[in-house]
Formats: C-alpha cells, structure tokens, sequence
C-alpha cells in the first residue's frame, strides 16, 4: 500500500474533489434538472472516505487498512441512505428528491464501493507515486 503522504494526499484530493462536485450540484440545482449527478457524487463520496480511513490507519497492515477502510466506506454509505430515509420521514423531499432505498439506496452504496475500490487501486498499483 502506499506511503502514509501519498495517502494523505489522495484523501485531500478526494475528498475535495467530493466536495466540489457535490457544491456544484447543489448550487445549481443539478438533482432537478439531472439527476443522474447522483451517481459520480455516491462515486466520489466512497472514493472520499476509503481514502481517509487508509490515511488515518498507517499503523495496520496494508490487507488489514484496505479491509477496515473498505468496512468503514460501507457503514458510512449505509449510514447516509438510512439518515436520509429517516429524514424523509420528518422532512419530505420533492419528488425528484425522494430517495428509495431498495432502487436509490443500493445503487448509491454500490457506487459508494466502487469509488472505494478505486482508491484501493490507486493506493495498491502506485498510481501517483512519487519518483525521484
């Protein structure tokens, strides 16, 4: 796995690429007019976190960082579709807002792994490495 910089960096890098992407659909509108944008900021969200649990866990076997990383991407995932069914309950969203668990849900946590395989990816092959 990688050194602990490169780590670090990647997990600034993705998670401000989450961030901007996410800014950007939210402040123009995107969800009504596209909603498809869904799909890169589940994407980019598990890329996120799977990078930041491997930068914050330099102290456990490359195996061992990747496995935890990868659980903590799911429980986060699972965590969001459940706060927002819950959210839901109290708060509805407009119709091209509602989440559905069994169709939305499972495929932004699918997408949420993807991004965190991704990142395992990068990490494991030395994409970016620093040479020299």
């Amino acid at each position: 796995m990688a050194h602990p910089s490169r780590a670090r960096r990647l997990a600034w890098t993705s998670a401000l690429a989450f961030m901007a992407v996410e800014g950007v659909i939210r402040t123009l509108d995107l969800y009504r007019t596209a909603p498809w944008v869904d799909l890169p900021s589940h994407f980019l969200s598990g890329a996120a976190v799977t990078a930041i649990l491997c930068a914050r866990l330099p102290d456990l076997s490359p195996g061992r960082r990747a496995g935890w990383a990868m659980i903590g991407n799911v429980v986060v995932a699972l965590t969001w579709e459940a706060a927002e069914m819950i959210d839901e309950i109290f708060t509805p969203d407009p119709p091209h807002l509602q989440d559905f668990f069994f169709w939305d849900g499972f495929w932004d946590v699918n997408l949420a792994l993807v991004g965190g395989l991704a990142i395992l990816w990068i990490l494991r092959s030395g994409h970016g490495h620093d040479r020299g």
